[in-house]
């Protein structure tokens, strides 16, 4: 009997993990589509696959939902960090030409943080469209702030700035993306539930 016992419970648990196993595979394949998904139609692909590959909670998100979500927090972090890269970066100029140019970058990173809280505001209250422009309109400050520095190929974009312009251009674009694509019917309900 207590042979039949052991068989029996090791059968169990080899079901149980072949089961778990299969399932955290399907889950993997999933969010790997999802990312895929979303990514293929950004501003920068390989970027946008690097970024959402590399953190966690986007790697097991669920829903295109909770992508936004995350999408939404990263982005706002992007823009936070270039804006402190151009505090930081104006402090240091003893050229008075490039501090107004930091400047006019500060003020719209500034604006840029404004529409994404309120675009996250927007999503709460269901008011998708506003939602959608506001996403829309920080996607533009970007290339206002790197038009500021000149046109290419006379642009002296700083490294330290255009590498956050870069990151925030594409995080953006990737939460447009994904705002373009929920579902219009039940998103608040949806939204609510992946709090």
């Amino acid at each position: 009997m207590p042979y039949a016992a052991t068989i029996f419970i090791l059968s169990l648990v080899i079901i149980t993990s072949t089961t778990l196993l299969k399932i955290n595979a399907e889950k993997s394949n999933n969010t790997s589509t999802l990312i895929s998904q979303v990514c293929k139609k950004s501003r920068n692909p390989e970027m946008c696959s690097r970024i959402l590959y590399s953190n966690r909670r986007a790697r097991n998100a669920s829903s295109r939902l909770e992508l936004w979500k995350i999408c939404m927090d990263l982005t706002t972090s992007a823009a936070h960090a270039t804006k402190t890269t151009i505090a930081i970066s104006s402090q240091k100029m003893n050229d008075r030409a490039k501090e107004e140019k930091y400047k006019l970058c500060d003020a719209d990173y500034s604006q840029v943080v404004y529409f994404l809280k309120e675009a996250n505001r927007m999503m709460r209250e269901n008011n998708f469209r506003y939602m959608v422009n506001l996403i829309g309109s920080a996607l533009e400050k970007p290339s206002i702030c790197r038009a500021s520095f000149g046109k290419p190929p006379l642009s002296a974009e700083p490294a330290d700035l255009k590498e956050g312009n870069d990151r925030f251009e594409c995080l953006c674009s990737v939460l447009l993306v994904i705002s373009n694509s929920l579902p219009k019917k039940n998103r608040f309900v949806l939204f609510q539930s992946n709090l």
